[in-house]
């Protein structure tokens, strides 16, 4: 769909939908985590439904992990979606864009999807949404 033809506020407005109703969300494997939630995000935001591919299943980290290398992992995982990330880089997000970030808690390396919020990145917590700073992000894809 081109977002050129949705007034700007009732995409905001899906968006932000989006975010109230994650604020008091539990997370959980499959059914509430950081690439549904983006999922949910890009959905809102253009106006659509069905994004989630068939392959995004999962119940637990360790089937996501495995489902997401046998997809090529994230960035192909995402681009296979959204298409191409961002060309000029992360640095050039803008609010609501997908972005796969660092997770700068522990255990180091982790990598998560999160949604631009600004200066800071939002994804899901244990419970609600947490906020990481934008110097954490890698690879951001366009809604």
């Amino acid at each position: 769909m081109n977002l050129d033809h949705q007034p700007l506020d009732l995409i905001e407005q899906r968006y932000a939908a989006v975010l109230l109703d994650a604020r008091d969300r539990e997370f959980a494997w499959g059914q509430y985590d950081c690439a549904l939630f983006a999922l949910r995000v890009v959905e809102a935001r253009r106006n659509v439904k069905g994004l989630l591919p068939a392959a995004w299943r999962w119940e637990s980290a360790e089937e996501a992990a495995r489902v997401l290398d046998s997809l090529g992992g994230y960035v192909a995982a995402v681009s296979a979606v959204l298409g191409p990330p961002i060309a000029k880089g992360p640095a050039f997000a803008t609010v609501g864009d997908v972005v796969l970030a660092r997770d700068p808690s522990p255990p180091s390396g982790r990598e998560l999807l999160t949604v631009c919020n600004g200066v800071y990145l939002v994804a899901p917590a244990a419970r609600g949404l947490s906020a990481i700073h934008r110097s954490n992000a890698l690879v951001a894809w366009r809604t």
